[in-house]
């Protein structure tokens, strides 16, 4: 669902991912 909303944006895409990522890395209980 994320990545099908975020894949249009293109390049903001990667930048939503890697932010995503690193909140997720960062904060384990979430």
């Amino acid at each position: 669902a994320f990545l099908g909303y975020v894949l249009p944006y293109g390049q903001m895409s990667l930048w939503g991912a890697t932010v995503i990522t690193n909140l997720m890395s960062a904060i384990p209980w979430v």
